[in-house]
């Protein structure tokens, strides 16, 4: 195992560095995947919540109308 990681240099002084960097880059990309992920599924809720309002809206439209019109007692 020695002989291993002499050759991949991780035995030498400051051979830390490129492992803790290569860590830091699958982090920064994992972080970044999830991030678009998040930002999709919250666009769709805000598609939904668009959608649901407009029809409230509608319908709000609909009874106001519908009551205005109807004659004074």
């Amino acid at each position: 195992m020695s002989e291993a990681l002499r050759l991949i240099g991780l035995t030498q002084d400051g051979a830390l560095l490129p492992v803790l960097l290569a860590c830091a880059v699958v982090w920064m990309t994992m972080t970044v995947c999830q991030l678009r992920g998040d930002v999709a599924s919250l666009r769709d809720d805000h598609r939904k919540m668009d959608a649901a309002l407009r029809r409230m809206a509608e319908d709000v439209a609909f009874l106001r109308g519908r009551a205005e019109r109807q004659p004074a007692p």
